[in-house]
């Protein structure tokens, strides 16, 4: 009802596991490089583009996890590198752009040991004007 009022979607809430969560604020970056550090051994970021929150993401993933790649795109498959990761995560502008981003996670996601997704809502970085 609260997203509904505020913000003019209609929320479903969703059974899963307790690894669900979601990033709220900037500081929760460090609760997601926590996740990453527990199941991530290779990780894949995708944004449209790199911004400064994207860059302290890949330094701070960089020192815990095995492979971090970074791949500049608007929509993500495993067509762009054909390889499969355990945690992917995925930046959007402002909101989730579920037309661009309908994503092919099994074919991405190392469902063997259970991937772990990240959607993270960068709302600051293109509010300026």
């Amino acid at each position: 009802h609260l997203t509904l009022k505020h913000c003019g979607i209609k929320a479903k809430l969703i059974q899963g596991s307790e690894d669900l969560w979601k990033v709220t604020h900037r500081k929760d970056l460090l609760l997601a490089t926590t996740a990453i550090k527990q199941k991530g051994n290779n990780v894949c970021i995708i944004a449209a583009e790199k911004t400064a929150v994207i860059s302290q993401l890949l330094d701070s993933v960089g020192s815990v996890a095995n492979a971090v790649r970074h791949i500049v795109s608007t929509v993500c498959s495993s067509d762009v590198d054909n390889l499969t990761y355990n945690t992917v995560i995925v930046f959007h502008e402002q909101e989730i752009q579920q037309d661009t981003h309908l994503v092919d996670f099994a074919s991405m996601l190392d469902t063997d040991k259970l991937g772990l997704i990240i959607h993270v809502i960068d709302n600051l970085t293109y509010n300026t004007v």
